[in-house]
């Protein structure tokens, strides 16, 4: 993919022989490497139209049409940003959330001053859309496990803390009497306590305002 156009590779026997590739569109491209997920077959990613959505063997399709106005709208109060000259939004993030049947993508509107402070979840059954906003602006996603084998979503924010996607049984706030990064949806910070950092560093920033790296935690 190009900023504005998506094409499909093929093959005949081989698919390291990679033989042609066909247009899927030309007007429709990418504008974020690390926004692209595949669920189910189907693959979701940000282009300058909004979140798009190819299943094998269809088209290309807009399907954040209901939220057009934060990919468009330079005056909308939640426009995400883009890079003035290359015109990609590279600091977007996509995961996907299986135990909610939702593709997140975490992304920099003109209001926040460094990471994603909004966090959009498309429910792939329903086909629905919903909206967090954050407190505590995100960095980057990574999934880990905790004590009880269970897969959990983390997402490291710019000062440094290691926050808990949807944790707790209440929604829009995890825990009771926990609202640390976040101020509605279903986010909360991660348990509090003394955590060593083991491991090479995997999202490294430098933004003028905070220095440092957060680290890949296995326990």
């Amino acid at each position: 993919m190009s900023r504005n156009t998506t094409y499909s590779f093929g093959w005949e026997t081989d698919p390291y022989d990679i033989g042609y590739a066909y247009p899927l569109s030309q007007s429709i491209g990418c504008i974020a490497s690390r926004s692209a997920v595949e669920i189910r077959g189907s693959c979701f990613w940000l282009s300058g139209e909004g979140v798009v959505k190819r299943e094998t063997g269809s088209n290309v399709q807009i399907i954040s049409n209901i939220l057009q106005d934060m990919f468009t709208d330079t005056e909308d109060p939640d426009y995400i940003v883009r890079d003035p000259v290359t015109q990609l939004a590279e600091d977007a993030r996509g995961t996907h959330y299986a135990p909610r049947q939702q593709y997140l993508l975490a992304v920099r509107s003109k209001n926040a001053k460094i990471g994603c402070d909004i966090v959009l979840a498309y429910n792939y059954f329903f086909e629905a859309w919903d909206i967090f906003r954050l407190k505590s602006e995100l960095l980057n996603w990574t999934w880990a496990v905790d004590d009880d084998g269970n897969d959990v979503l983390l997402f490291a924010d710019v000062y440094g803390n290691l926050n808990h996607w949807d944790h707790g049984d209440i929604d829009g706030g995890g825990v009771s009497g926990v609202s640390i990064a976040q101020t509605k949806g279903a986010v909360s910070s991660a348990t509090a306590t003394s955590l060593t950092a083991v491991g090479e560093p995997w999202s490294a920033y430098d933004s003028g305002y905070w220095e440092g790296a957060t680290v890949r935690l296995t326990s």
